[in-house]
């Protein structure tokens, strides 16, 4: 419930600051002047009887107090943003936007995906976030993600199956061309396979439930699917990577499946959005949408 005397447009400015880091950035997303937002976040301040934002003169930080306030905050008005989205959603149609998030690897996926969601719902538009990293949906605004990967232990969200992509051996048919005919795991030098920064190693399993250990030091690494496929492409090795998330390579034949009777881990998906006791419609709809379109048996197996 809020409470009396509760200035909305001070408590929205300041998750703003928080989610642009900055006063200039908040002002450059909400077209209102930096001195009255830092007049603005004062006045909150001054009423809470609390800093919230140690201010230097280069960079801001929540305080303590700032962190939990802005915590509650952020809770709070999802909830109201819900309440108020199911209010004016109607059984005539859809209407409103939503800010969807994924990682860049994603992108082939779901582009095909929110094109049939918009098509289905012509009052609706999406917005779409893609990143190398976990957007935060309290900080940045975020109605809906997508994340592959396990997923933290946050109590704050809620999280559907979506299903999981294994870890395969991908390559170019010019690579394979001038090496060594690999039949088996065991044939794989170590210095030709290419993977995610921090794999040093990996294990793969065969159909039959045969399992063998692979190290990694090839002379490539990185933290993105996207550096790694392109490393691939250009054939400087093996990439262990989910080769669910390079169907246009290997459809077009730049990419093809080393051993593709042998897996490695599975990376899980999911769809995250934030707990709330009212979910709107038009929110339910995307996850609805999602879950009943997802291409499972691209990520089969």
């Amino acid at each position: 419930m809020i409470g009396k005397g509760m200035a909305l447009d001070s408590v929205d400015l300041f998750l703003e600051v928080v989610r642009t880091g900055s006063f200039s950035g908040a002002a450059r997303a909400t077209g209102i002047p930096v001195s009255t937002i830092s007049q603005r976040i004062a006045a909150l301040e001054a009423r809470l009887g609390s800093t919230l934002l140690k201010r230097t003169t280069r960079r801001l930080a929540l305080t303590e107090t700032g962190a939990s306030y802005h915590e509650v905050a952020s809770r709070a008005l999802a909830e109201l943003r819900g309440y108020e989205a199911e209010l004016t959603d109607t059984a005539a149609g859809l209407s409103g936007k939503l800010r969807v998030a994924s990682t860049i690897a994603m992108d082939d996926v779901l582009a095909p995906l929110l094109s049939g969601y918009l098509k289905a719902h012509p009052n609706m538009s999406l917005e779409l976030n893609l990143s190398g990293r976990n957007a935060d949906l309290f900080t940045d605004g975020i109605d809906v993600a997508i994340r592959v990967g396990a997923l933290r232990d946050d109590s704050g969200l809620v999280a559907r199956s979506l299903g999981s992509a294994a870890l395969q051996l991908v390559a170019s048919p010019g690579y394979l061309a001038t090496n060594t005919l690999i039949g088996h795991p065991r044939d794989i030098d170590a210095r030709q396979l290419m993977s995610f920064a921090g794999y040093g190693a990996a294990q793969l399993r065969h159909a039959s439930g045969d399992v063998h250990e692979l190290n990694i030091s090839g002379r490539f690494t990185g933290n993105q699917l996207s550096s790694l496929r392109h490393q691939a492409v250009a054939g400087h090795g093996i990439a262990l990577v989910p080769a669910a998330f390079l169907a246009r390579e290997l459809a077009s034949g730049e990419l093809v499946t080393v051993l593709p009777e042998w897996r490695g881990e599975a990376q899980p998906i999911h769809i995250v959005y934030l707990r709330q006791r009212i979910v709107s419609r038009r929110l339910r709809s995307f996850i609805d949408h999602l879950i009943a379109h997802f291409p499972r048996q691209l990520f089969a197996g």
